[in-house]
C-alpha cells in the first residue's frame, strides 16, 4: 500500500483540490508515489474526477463520497500521511488534529476560517504558498520523508493544539470574557 493524503469536506471549486492533483503529478515525475483519499461530495465532483483522469491519476485518487461514520473517517485520518486542504480551511483542522494527523494547507490566513489560528508551520502543519503547486509538492514530499520521531512529535503537537485551544473550558472562558466585555460596553 502507498502512503496517502486525506481530504474531507464538500467538493467545492474554491477548495482548489486540482492543485493537489497537480502536485501529485509533479511528484510522479520524481518517482514519488502518493495517493489521495477524498471523503465528501459536492457540486465540483465531476470536474475533479475528469481532471484526475486528464492527469492519469484515476488509480491514485479515490473518491469515497460522503461518509458519516466517524469510526471509518477516523481510520482514514489516523492512517494518512497528512490531511491536505488547499483551499480556505476551518473545522477540518480540528477534525484532523483530533486524530493526530498534521494538515497541509496554504499560508493565506486572511481566507481561512478562525480554526486555522492553531496552525503552526513545521510544528503541527505544513503551509505552502497559496496556489503554488510546486510548493505544495515540496510540502507533501516533506511529510513523506518524516522519520518516526518527527511523526510522533507532529502527532503530539496536533493533540496539544486542540487541547490548549479547543476544549470546553477554553471555549467557556472565551465566551465569558466576551460577555463581560459586552456588559462593560453597555453600561458605559
Amino acid at each position: 500500500a502507498h502512503p496517502y493524503l486525506v481530504f474531507t469536506g464538500r467538493l467545492l471549486a474554491d477548495r482548489n483540490l486540482e492543485l493537489v492533483f497537480d502536485a501529485m503529478k509533479l511528484l510522479n515525475e520524481e518517482n514519488i508515489r502518493v495517493d489521495l483519499v477524498i471523503i465528501g461530495s459536492g457540486p465540483h465532483f465531476d470536474n475533479l474526477k475528469n481532471y484526475a483522469g486528464t492527469l492519469g491519476l484515476e488509480d491514485r485518487v479515490k473518491f469515497l463520497g460522503a461518509i458519516y461514520d466517524e469510526n471509518v473517517i477516523g481510520r482514514y485520518f489516523m492512517n494518512a500521511a497528512a490531511c491536505v486542504f488547499p483551499g480556505p480551511i476551518g473545522l477540518t483542522v480540528i477534525h484532523s488534529f483530533t486524530y493526530g494527523t498534521p494538515v497541509i494547507t496554504n499560508d493565506n490566513f486572511a481566507r481561512h476560517k478562525p480554526e486555522a489560528e492553531v496552525l503552526v508551520d513545521e510544528v503541527n502543519s505544513f503551509l505552502f504558498k497559496e496556489g503554488d503547486r510546486a510548493a505544495l509538492a515540496q510540502k507533501i514530499k516533506r511529510v513523506l520523508n518524516l522519520n518516526a520521531l518527527e511523526k510522533e512529535q507532529f502527532k503530539i503537537n496536533t493533540f496539544k493544539a486542540v487541547q490548549e485551544k479547543y476544549n470546553p473550558e477554553k471555549q467557556t472562558e472565551l465566551i465569558v470574557n466576551r460577555l463581560s466585555q459586552l456588559r462593560k460596553i453597555k453600561s458605559a
